[in-house]
């Protein structure tokens, strides 16, 4: 025995290494989700808040501001989708190599024209127009 593990637990082994980098890129998408609304909520408060006209460069840097956060968000939760591809690729490549089936079924697959309709594409998108629109809107 030259110590190499069977196939299926050579397979067992890809396969928790895939599931854990998608739970982690999950849980980081999560927690940019989670923060981001969160800073933008206090945002939105801030900016509709009707004080005195002394705030007026807080209002002026507000979108800016805003619409900034949301591409950021948008920027992480895109590398970490494509992170999650990458990791389901390789090990479908492996799988191929040892004559396994594939991950995931290809009629389970989300077709790529409905990707931006994700919440962790769509949610960030939208606060961004809409930090976009406020600026235009009121400058």
């Amino acid at each position: 025995m030259t110590g190499v593990a069977p196939p299926s637990d050579l397979q067992a082994v890809d396969l928790q290494i895939v599931a854990d980098t998608i739970k982690e890129e999950n849980g980081l998408i999560h927690q940019r989700l989670l923060w981001g609304l969160t800073l933008q909520g206090f945002m939105f408060a801030s900016y509709f808040w009707d004080g005195s006209d002394e705030v007026e460069p807080i209002k002026f840097a507000l979108p800016w501001l805003g619409a900034i956060l949301g591409l950021s968000s948008l920027t992480g939760s895109i590398f970490a989708h494509f992170a999650v591809e990458r990791a389901i690729r390789a090990f479908d490549r492996l799988q191929a190599r040892r004559g396994g089936v594939p991950s995931v079924n290809p009629a389970m697959q989300v077709p790529r024209y409905l990707l931006p309709l994700a919440p962790h594409f769509f949610i960030p998108f939208a606060v961004t127009m809409f930090w976009i629109v406020v600026w235009f809107t009121n400058h």
